[in-house]
């Protein structure tokens, strides 16, 4: 190994020893920013424990040893195929794309194991023949499984595959692809309509003589995943879109993408996602968090779990989306130390609707900072339009356990917060502290909405009324848990809780919330921390509460006893 690399390996593991160890030793509240690292946000510790980018093998496999050509004209796209299957056969190393300009007609699919690195200086640049970028692929386009266009850097159901370095991805798409979005509305019914009557995913054939835009990057399936380093410009549609993936690392990537529907980074029923120092300058939502589109989203119970956001900078419409396609929920998702730098359309946007239901739980961001909005700057809503004529309208979202805290918003907005919910499934246990938002033309709206709970929030110059003394307790209920099929059927869970006001009057109770519950022993229920015994195999959903006296907080865990359920295809 150089002594480069080398040191980058070892410079790694000492940055993320310091860190988990920061995280992990944070028991006491610090008013710094980012410092306190106890009750619910105790979870960022463990998030980071399990995800771990890839490494390579020292081997090196440049695209020019295998015919490319750097003038931009020449067709490269089989040169780098036959290096990606040559780094492959040798089990693993870089792709190597070295200083130059070169032409790839068609898509670049990755395989187990290879790091497609861009040099510095280096740009690929994608061919605009749509024939070349089939035949279709199996993709997830807006959270429906179709077979489509190939994505142009692919990977599907590959373990440790990276797209590192400091080049540039261009898709042309300006000119091309993008044009797509207003001939696209027959095909993206046809899509809703597969998934409404659950259509075999083999039959969803989409591709020639249909206009769905691929995304620019796409891993679907994975495992070990690794972005970091490159530019993306002129994406056909959503920039970065992981899919049914665990352990994945987005850093220090930047965007140029300005075509309809760019989203920056779309985490679609992942868990274990790290996304950190990020500059998005796009179109459409920067982050967005899904989980799977109305019937098929809720079958197959995918959800978007355990992800931490930090240090990024917002410039386009959404700083971070969760939503609306989230049939398989989305948990556990903690963002903080970003800021807009310039107008956006919404900071904080969570939307839902009737016909594509979803769950929305333990959503934590803190120490924000914009400036002007065109909408609302914090929106929570399980009203967002969309909705077809044929769509069942039976499956409320169902949005709770959510705390923004110190966020501020120099500029102006239309509405400063909006908290709108359905009659029979109100939007709940809402904690909002420390936010300020200096100008807005309405202050706020809020319907079909219980437990809101304000300390220090003040919109448009006027302190929210009732300004609370105190706030519900902050519960984690621990790391999801495996029962050792070998040991005595038991675990150990251990809970975590921050609360404003004297801890010696804090109660807990621990209950089964999913599960049958009669087979299920606690030693303590009553303890934070104590051991569960199951006498079953199955999935249960275990709820740690805590009570202050005056109000409640909780937090679930969810432990696997026997066969993992997950084990199925997508």
């Amino acid at each position: 190994m150089s002594q480069e690399r080398r040191f980058d390996v070892r410079y790694w593991a000492v940055c993320v020893s310091c860190v988990l160890a920061l995280l992990a030793g944070c028991a006491k509240k610090d008013d710094g920013a980012g410092g306190d690292y106890s009750g619910s946000w105790a979870q960022v510790a463990d998030i980071l424990a399990r995800v771990a980018p890839p490494s390579f093998p020292d081997r090196d496999f440049n695209i020019k040893d295998y015919g490319a050509v750097s003038d931009g004209k020449t067709d490269c796209k089989k040169a780098m195929d036959k290096a990606v299957l040559a780094c492959c056969y040798a089990e693993g190393g870089r792709v190597v794309v070295p200083a130059g300009t070169y032409l790839i007609n068609g898509p670049i699919h990755l395989q187990s194991n290879v790091n497609l690195y861009l040099e510095e200086g280096s740009r690929i640049v994608f061919g605009t023949n749509y024939a070349d970028y089939l035949p279709p692929a199996l993709t997830r386009w807006e959270c429906t499984r179709i077979y489509n266009y190939s994505p142009f850097v692919y990977a599907y159901r590959k373990k440790n595959v990276a797209l590192t370095g400091t080049g540039e991805l261009d898709g042309q798409a300006g000119d091309t692809w993008s044009k797509w979005s207003k001939r696209a509305g027959k095909d993206k019914d046809a899509t809703r309509r597969m998934n409404r009557e659950d259509i075999p995913v083999i039959d969803r054939m989409f591709g020639e003589g249909h206009y769905l835009r691929p995304s620019m990057v796409q891993f679907f399936g994975c495992e070990n995943v690794l972005v970091e380093g490159v530019k993306i410009l002129d994406s056909p549609f959503w920039c970065v879109h992981p899919a049914f993936c665990k352990n994945v690392t987005v850093r220090n990537i930047t965007f140029t993408a300005k075509n309809p529907n760019n989203d920056g980074i779309d985490v679609d029923s992942c868990e274990d996602v790290h996304i950190h120092d990020v500059v998005f300058d796009n179109d459409d939502d920067c982050i967005a968090l899904k989980s799977g589109r109305g019937p098929e989203g809720r079958k197959l119970a995918r959800p978007t779990k355990n992800v931490y956001i930090h240090d990024c900078v917002f410039n386009a419409y959404t700083t971070i989306a969760i939503g609306s396609e989230m049939g398989g929920g989305i948990f556990n998702i903690f963002a903080e130390n970003c800021e807009a730098k310039s107008q956006i359309k919404r900071a904080f946007n969570i939307k839902g609707n009737r016909s594509r239901g979803g769950e929305v739980a333990h959503i934590r961001y803190r120490n924000m900072k914009f400036l002007d909005s065109r909408e609302e700057m914090l929106a929570i809503s399980t009203n967002y339009g969309g909705m077809g004529p044929d769509e069942l309208k039976d499956f409320p979202p169902y949005f709770h356990d959510v705390r923004w805290e110190n966020i501020t918003a120099s500029g102006s907005c239309d509405i400063a917060l909006r908290i709108a919910g359905q009659e029979d499934m109100p939007i709940e246990d809402i904690v909002l502290k420390d936010i300020t938002v200096e100008k807005a033309k309405k202050i706020k709206e809020i319907a079909y909405a219980r437990n809101i709970v304000m300390q220090n929030v003040v919109l448009a110059g006027e302190v929210q009324d009732p300004n609370a003394a105190n706030l519900p307790p902050d519960v984690y209920a621990g790391p999801d848990q495996v029962v050792d099929p070998n040991g005595d059927g038991s675990v150990l869970l251990k809970g975590a809780v921050a609360d404003d006001g004297p801890t010696a009057k804090l109660k807990y109770l621990w209950s089964v919330e999913k599960g049958d519950s009669g087979a299920v022993e606690f030693d303590n229920p009553q303890a934070i921390s104590t051991k569960a015994r199951f006498s079953k195999d199955g999935t249960y959903l275990l709820k740690l509460t805590t009570d202050d006296g005056q109000l409640k907080g909780a937090h679930t865990v969810t432990i696997r006893v026997g066969a993992d359920p997950d084990a199925e295809g997508h």
